[in-house]
């Protein structure tokens, strides 16, 4: 559904772009076959958006959350190694200035 929002959007931006180019005269018609190219486009892929809201996994994976959460696949963890060695998972957020060097470049 978020993706069909976007494309709604994109198609709207596009058309109100055109429109303030018109308006402006500089380059309406061109702004307005290339939003219409684009809003053509776009309405495919909303369509096939919508078709895909039909044909999905959700019942399979309604099943494996479920099963991650009851801990049928603690299993799948087994012989994985740490990465976070000894130290702390967070780093210090202590207010002050840091005690390490600073490694960042200026910009120019």
């Amino acid at each position: 559904i978020v993706d069909i929002g976007a494309e709604l959007f994109a198609m709207s931006a596009a058309c109100v772009r055109a429109e303030h180019l018109r308006g402006a005269g500089e380059h309406g018609r061109e702004a307005y076959q290339l939003a219409d190219a684009f809003c053509r486009q776009a309405r495919v892929r909303v369509e096939e958006l919508f078709t895909r809201l039909w044909s999905n996994t959700d019942d399979l994976d309604r099943r494996v959350v479920d099963g991650v959460l009851s801990g049928t696949y603690t299993w799948l963890e087994e012989g994985v190694i740490d990465p976070s060695g000894e130290g702390p998972w967070i780093a210090d957020a202590t207010p002050g200035p840091s005690v390490q060097e600073n490694q960042h470049r200026p910009l120019r």
